[in-house]
C-alpha cells in the first residue's frame, strides 16, 4: 500500500479508468473492477496485484473470499496520504515493534492492528505519520 515503497503500475488515468476507479480524495489510483484492471495491466510482468478493505471491522473481513487472493495483513497509512507507518516511517517503538510483523512486514490481527493504530496517535501526537488508517491487505497468488 505504500506508494513510495510500491508505487501504483497505473500511473496516468485514461477516460475509461474512471468508470472503474475509486473516486474519492486519495483513492483515485484503486480501482473497484478487477476484470478491467486485469485488462487494463495485461502484459506487464512487473505487477502486485492486491485486493483491500479500508477501515475494516474485524467481521469485514470474512465478506472478502476469492480464492485468487491470500490475506496477508494489516497495514496503517498515513490518513490523506500514502505512506505506511509500519513498512516505512519507523521509530515507532512505544506502538510497535518489527518482532509484531509479518513476513511480509504486516500487522495480522485485527486487534493488534487496531492497538497500533491508537497507540500512535496517543504515543507520538506531533508526528505527521502517526494518525493513520487501517487497510486489510490480500494479495492476488493466481
Amino acid at each position: 500500500m505504500d506508494s513510495l515503497l510500491c508505487p501504483t503500475i497505473v500511473e496516468t488515468l485514461t477516460d475509461e479508468d474512471w468508470q472503474y476507479n475509486v473516486q474519492e480524495d486519495h483513492k483515485t489510483h484503486l480501482f473497484h473492477n478487477l476484470d478491467y484492471l486485469l485488462r487494463r495491466i495485461a502484459g506487464n510482468k512487473q505487477v502486485n496485484v492486491l485486493a483491500v478493505m479500508h477501515e475494516p471491522f474485524a467481521t469485514d473481513l470474512s465478506s472478502f473470499v476469492d480464492p485468487r487472493f491470500v490475506f496477508r495483513g494489516f497495514d496503517l497509512i498515513e490518513m490523506d496520504g500514502s505512506i505506511s507507518a509500519i513498512s516505512n516511517c519507523g521509530g515507532f517503538d512505544k506502538a510497535f515493534s518489527t518482532a509484531d510483523l509479518s513476513e511480509y512486514g504486516l500487522l495480522t490481527e485485527h486487534t493488534k492492528t487496531k492497538s497500533v493504530q491508537e497507540l500512535l496517535v496517543s504515543e507520538y501526537p506531533e508526528e505527521r505519520h502517526a494518525e493513520c488508517d487501517m487497510w486489510a491487505i490480500w494479495q492476488k497468488v493466481s
